[in-house]
Order: C-alpha cells, then structure tokens, then sequence
C-alpha cells in the first residue's frame, strides 16, 4: 500500500462575494439564498418543520393529479396557503402535453395577504423555458424531457428559493400534478418576501450557487484549510480491511474511491464503515453509499456520484473526539482499490452541527399493502436524502411500482400530514416513469436517475434535501409505497442520509450472500394457443422441470423450464394440444448458454429451423419465430434435435411454445354494465343479464339506477376503469357447419364465456390483457351462435378481445343475427 498525505487550501470553489458559509457562531443555520450555497452547513440542526403541499388524492388512493387543498368558485386552484415566516425550496410539476407548457396553465404568488400577485407565471416561465428571465432559469429552474407519447409533460423544477414574511398563497390554472416544498421558521425570524429585487440584491449568492450546481462532481463548498490523504494500490480481503483515523475535533469533506474492476458483487460486497467519537454511524455497501445500488453507473449529483475518475462523496461529517474511516470486503476474494482519498478539516465545529449517518435497508419481498421502510429512527436531527434500488419479485413485470408516493412521518405522526408524493419517480426529480429516451439527462443536481431497465422491471434513483432537508426532534419514519397502494411485488434496497444530535451505531448489514444483487427475471414465458401434453421426453426418459433459480443463484425468479442434456441427434420431443385449427406464426422460447446446443426444430415432422442456443452467458429464455402454420386442432410434436457437430453432450433446455393466430378478431358487440362484483363472492353472483339477454331493454342495478346495452365496435372491447365490478358483452357468430373451433382470449381480469348457454370458459384471476394469452375449444353449431361474456375487474383499466380459429375466412359476427345467403 502506498500512502502520502496532502495539505491543501481547497481553492477549487468559485470565487463570489455574499455567499459565504455562516460562521459555527451563527445564531441559526442558513435560510433563503443563503442556503443555496452553504453546503458545508447541511450538519447544523434546527428544529424547523418541512412540509409538501402536492396533489396526492385525499382518499389516499392513486389518483394524484388535480387534488388541491381546494378550488375556489372562480376555479382558482388552491396549492398552497400558508402563515410565515417561512421559505419555498422546492416547486416541481408535470402534466400533459401542450397544456402544461402554455400560457393558460399558470402559477400566482400572492405574498404577505396582497391582493395582486408578486408573481403572475406560465410554467414555462416559472421553469426556466419560454419568457423566463432571471432568477428563474437554468440551473436553478429547468424544463426537460421526462415522458414519451401519449400526452406526457416535461417534468418542471424549481429551486429558486422563496421566502414569505407573513403569508404565502399559491393559486394555479390549469395544473395537474405538483409539489412545493418549504420550510416553516420560528415565529419572529426576520425575513423579507421574495420579489425580483430582493433576488437582484442576492445576485451574488444565486450566481455562486448556479457555478455549483452546473459543475456538479467538484466540491460544492470552499473548504480553506482541507487536508487531504491519499492511499493507492490497496487490496481488500476478509481480513485485510482498509483503516484510516483522525483524532481530535474536525469535519470529514470529501472521500473518493477508485475500483480496479467495479463489479456488481465488488460494489455489494465491500462495506464502508465510518465512526464518529467511537460510533459507527455509516455502514453501508460501498457501491450505494456514492448514489446508486445499481453497478458501476455514471453520473453527477452535488453531493455524491460515480465518474471514471473514481466515485465520490462531499458530504459534511463533522466529528469532535475523532473518526474512523473502513473499506472492508465481506467477499471470499480480494478486491482491488486503485485510489482511496480522504478529505478533512481539522477544528471546531459548530455547536448545532449534528452527525452524519447512512443507513443501508433492503427488503427482498416487501409484503403486499405494506409500504417499505427507508428509514426509521428516533432523536433531533434531519432527514437529508435517500437512493433507492427498485426491482419486481415474484413475476411481476414493467416499472409500475413507480407508482408509490414517499410518505414522511415526524415525530411520532400517524399520518403523513406534512410530506406526501404523487408517485416515485416524482420524488426523484422526474416523471411519467422517466420514459424520454435520454436516460443520461435524468441525473441532476438534486435528484435523478442512474438505471433503469423495463425488461427487467429494475430502476435506481436518488434525491437529496439539499435546502429543503426535513428536521424531525423525536424521529422520523420515512416511507415509500411499491405500486400505486403497495401492490405491487418488489425487492427494494436503500440508503438513507441523516444527521442526528448524537452519533448513534448502526445495525449489523445483512450477511454478504443476502447483499449481493439478483436479477429479478419477468414472469417466464407461458404456453399460448396451446398446453403440453405431459412433460416432454430426451432420450427416451421425461424431463423435470428445473427453476432458473438453480441455474444461476443470482436469478431471482421462481418459474421452470425443461431440462435434458444429450448427444448429437438426440432430441427433446413435446407434445403439443390445440384447441382449433388456424394459421400459426410458431414461437419457440429456448434457454441458452455455453453448455447449449444449436437444436435442429421440427414440428409434425416438418423442418422449421435452427435454434443457436450457444450463448456466451447464461441465458434463461429467448425466443425464435418460424413462418405461419396451418395447424389442426388436436396433437401436434415438436421435435427439438441437437444439431450434428455439437460434440460432447450438451443442454437443451425448453421454455414454451407460443402459437400466434393469424384470424380476425370478433369486432361487433352489444355491452352493458356495470354490476358491483366484490372481491369476496361476488364471482358467484348471478345478475339478470346471465339469464336472459334483451338488448331493448334497461336492466336494473342494485343501487336502483338502470343500466342498457350499447353498441361496441373494436377488436379490444375496453369497458373503461372501476374497482370489484362486472361488465357484459354479447355478440352472434355464424358457422356453415358444426364444427369446433380454437377461441383465443385476451382478459383483464376475469373472464367467463357462454357459448350458446353453456359455459366454455371461466377464469377468475387478475391479469393484463394480452391478445391470446388464453385459449378454450368452442363447439359451434350450423347457423348462428350466441356468444354471451362476463368480464369482471379487479382495479385499473379493464376488457377483453376474442378471436376464433377461422383459416378459410367462412364465420361471421354480428351484433344480431342476420338472414345468411
């Protein structure tokens, strides 16, 4: 290990006068412009609340656009109203497309009870886009591209600061979705309301503080008098941790780390330990201490982030007896550190300065309905920032656990009454899922993202309360829902950063093997439009199933696949049962890997084609299409041949067999609704319509009202959104002849069908809607058959889309039967 130890004057911050940090006798810490760029004074406590004005439905449901604290007559829109003294850090917002960046949706500032506002703005020119002029634009309020289609709004930021005296009022037009963020001062605290003069007075601070903002990555304070010691060369093993201590009284200013191969085990399973007077108040994995639980990433925030350079951290860490600062490996092997740099000045520290801690949590299968927990402590202090690493479990698939707003409880709340979100990604700075294809332009300053993979339903994101930190004096509880009302299956991991009154240990981490990050792998690939008859045969022997799990320990997934191993000319055989002839694009979902064969395909003895499923890495499905099929219903072989010239024996492994019908899908409906249908038994219950079906005539509802059929015309019958309610649709199909046919379903959620009467299909369970993900066999009869449909729905959107088996193009469909030529 190589060691030397430099003494510098940190000269690196941006010279400008009116922004200096308040010196450790300072009467209280920072407020308004000056907090902007007083970053070194983040440690000193005040017991000041911080509260969020936002849109969150009051119902607590998730529907968080256009929720004000109320609407007046006039339609004015109520977002804040508020007695002082006290200081906005914090104004974010989205909406949609064309209207959210209009003149017509505006925001009015009335401060201090006068009539005509101080502050009259479009969004685009509170946010730093069209018409906006100084202080608000770029870096402090910015407009950038966060969704994607569909009517999805830039996401809008603000961090200009904002103080009220005496009272703040905020009305808006036109707004959806919005947060403002302010802080609550003592009563007496001299402070004079924003307006555009007072800021010209702050020019010096907001200009200082704009210069770190925009060269985020250096230190975002000037720190006279820094020392700094530099290690190179170190190895970490399980019992050769890095250590390095400081005695007497200072405040640890900026740490930097440097990877010789930064991978996602090396991330994981190193640990910084950092001590404070004795405590270890910081104990988290290396890799989300500096921002993200998700690999070596690449970002810039203020306070932390990942370079090529190294990673780095600027937080403030006072201590007063000394420090300690740990990089340790719970691994099996040793893992190399090109740099290690430690910065520090030595001194006094300001009475009000509380510690620095972090603390990692992680909760592979967060229960249903129970939100997870960031961070739960007790003592004064204040709530900092926090990055999260967000994947599905059990199958779950997409991003939509984003859906989940944070909820912060100070002081012993029952209910978040201060701090409540409008969905994740708003939290972190963003929108819409952060769908916009520039992932890069997401990492921000404040806030932002640092991965995010649909496929595999996994995102990593921070935010840190810079200025709009949340000071709690008996403890905080800080929350974050998975899915809209925690609905969602998830694996979550976190660091919260906090700084407390005392330093306080942290608990032990979980063991490494716990630690190390796994692949949270989609609902694996079902059989469509067809089911395996009995479990497919290699060699004459069948086949077990083998979970993806055992393949890889790191794929966190508990669906199969089919696996055998042989020889060249040996051949996996499955036997396949359809419901209906058609014409079928053929896919075959394989598993790949080094030790996988290219497979020769056949079906009814048939050629299709070759499946390579030599791959460099492991991989647990992909998939391969053949041309279209003219199949029969019934049972048809799939032969999957190691191909000649393999050599030794090797794997082949079977997933599923998707067929994809080429025939229409039925298009004319008659639909009614909507009957309540509750989650307990309300399956069961049999309403009038299942009994007879007159589409002249109004149905009664249980609540008294009436309801009629309408006409429908579309081969995805949406039947809009309702919670636990039941919904019909009826249509007429022809047959020359009696004939049994494949129908082929797409539902959200259950679906029951009545063919002429008699049931044919019938599946209560959630699920989104995926065109032929289900399939039934329907025997129609010659002439023109009844189809009656029972859709029933669990929450969200809802329908259904049928297709049947018709190659030769001979049914039809109508709404009412019709005389046939």
């Amino acid at each position: 290990m190589r060691r030397r130890i430099l003494c510098a004057c940190a000269a690196a911050g941006i010279a400008a006068a009116g922004c200096a940090a308040a010196p450790a006798a300072a009467e209280r810490p920072p407020i308004g412009f000056e907090a902007l760029c007083a970053f070194d004074a983040l440690p000193r406590l005040a017991d000041w609340p911080a509260y969020q004005d936002s849109s969150y439905h009051r119902d607590d449901i998730n529907a968080d656009a256009g929720n004000f604290l109320r609407v007046e007559p006039n339609g004015d829109q109520v977002l804040v109203d508020t007695d002082g003294p006290g200081v906005v850090y914090r104004v974010w917002s989205t909406g949609v497309v064309g209207m959210q960046m209009s003149k017509e949706c505006r925001l009015r500032f009335h401060f201090d009870g006068e009539e005509t506002p101080r502050l009259d703005l479009s969004m685009a020119e509170l946010f730093g886009a069209e018409g906006s002029r100084w202080p608000f634009v770029p870096p402090f309020a910015e407009t950038f591209e966060s969704g994607v289609g569909g009517g999805e709004g830039p996401c809008n930021l603000c961090y200009v600061p904002m103080p009220f005296a005496r009272h703040l009022k905020i009305i808006g037009r036109n707004v959806m979705f919005y947060h403002v963020d302010y802080h609550k001062l003592p009563p007496g605290t001299a402070v004079e309301s924003f307006s555009l003069d007072l800021a010209e007075g702050n020019r010096a601070a907001l200009e200082k503080a704009a210069a770190y903002l925009r060269n985020a990555g250096a230190p975002p304070a000037e720190r006279p008098g820094e020392r700094v010691r530099e290690f190179g060369d170190v190895v970490l093993g399980p019992s050769r941790p890095f250590r390095t201590a400081f005695d007497g009284e200072g405040m640890l200013t900026s740490l930097l780390v440097k990877f010789v191969e930064p991978d996602d085990e090396a991330l994981r399973g190193c640990v910084l330990r950092i001590a404070f007077d004795g405590r270890a108040c910081v104990l988290v994995p290396a890799g989300d201490f500096f921002g993200s639980g998700c690999g070596d990433r690449r970002f810039k925030s203020l306070p932390c982030g990942m370079t090529d350079e190294g990673y780095y951290s600027y937080w403030p860490m006072p201590f007063r007896k000394g420090a300690v600062v740990e990089l340790m490996s719970d691994l099996a092997r040793d893992v190399r550190i090109a740099r290690i740099a430690v910065g520090w000045v030595p001194g006094p520290q300001a009475p009000d300065a509380g510690y620095f801690h972090a603390r990692y949590v992680q909760d592979p299968d967060i229960p249903l309905r129970q939100d997870y927990r960031i961070l739960d402590v007790r003592g004064r202090g204040k709530f900092v920032g926090t990055n999260v690493s967000m994947q599905n479990a059990r199958g779950a698939t997409g991003i939509f656990f984003l859906e989940g707003d944070e909820k912060i409880y100070v002081d012993g709340e029952k209910y978040p009454s201060r701090w409540l979100g409008t969905g994740t990604e708003d939290y972190f700075n963003g929108a819409y899922f952060w769908n916009a294809p520039d992932k890069a332009a997401m990492a921000r300053p404040y806030g932002g993202l640092t991965f995010l993979d649909w496929g595999i339903g996994r995102v990593c994101a921070y935010r840190w309360h810079v200025t709009d930190w949340i000071g709690f004096t008996r403890g905080i509880l800080v929350d974050m829902e998975h899915g809209g009302v925690s609905d969602v299956p998830c694996n979550y991991q976190s660091v919260a950063y906090y700084y407390l009154e005392e330093p306080a240990p942290q608990e032990p981490l979980p063991p490494c093997a716990e630690r190390l990050p796994k692949t949270a792998l989609p609902a694996a690939p079902a059989f469509m439009c067809c089911a395996l008859d009995g479990a497919p045969v290699l060699g004459g022997a069948a086949l077990e199933q083998r979970r993806f799990s055992a393949l890889n320990p790191r794929f966190d997934s508990s669906d199969s696949l089919w696996l055998g191993r042989g020889g060249a000319g040996d051949a996996l055989v499955a036997k396949l049962s359809i419901p209906g002839e058609d014409d079928f694009a053929v896919h075959v979902f394989a598993a790949g890997g080094p030790a996988f064969a290219a497979l020769d395909a056949a079906l009814d003895g048939a050629p299709l084609g070759r499946i390579d499923a030599r791959r460099p890495g492991l991989t647990p499905w992909f998939m391969t299409e053949f041309g279209p099929r003219r199949l029969a219903g019934g049972t048809h072989e799939l032969r999957l041949a190691i191909a000649e010239g393999s050599g030794e024996e090797r794997d082949v492994g079977l997933v599923a067999v998707q067929l994809k019908p080429r025939s229409p899908f039925l298009r004319a409906w008659w639909i009614i609704g909507n009957w309540p249908c509750p989650q307990d038994g309300g399956w069961a219950i049999v309403n009038e319509v299942e009994r007879s079906q007159d589409v002249r005539a109004a149905y009664k509802l249980p609540d008294g009202s009436e309801t009629r059929w309408r006409a429908f015309d579309g081969p995805h019958v949406d039947l809009g959104g309702a919670g636990w309610a039941a919904a019909y649709g009826l249509t007429y199909v022809w047959s020359p002849d009696e004939r049994s046919v494949g129908c082929f379903i797409a539902k959200d959620d259950g679906l029951r069908i009545w063919l002429n009467d008699r049931v044919v299909f019938d599946r209560n369970t959630w699920s989104h809607a995926w065109h032929d993900q289900f399939s039934c066999a329907m025997p129609l009869a010659k002439g023109w058959n009844k189809v009656l449909v029972k859709c029933a729905n669990w929450s969200g959107s809802w329908g259904f889309a049928l297709r049947l088996g018709d190659p030769d193009g001979v049914l039809r469909c109508a709404r009412e039967p019709i005389e046939q030529q």
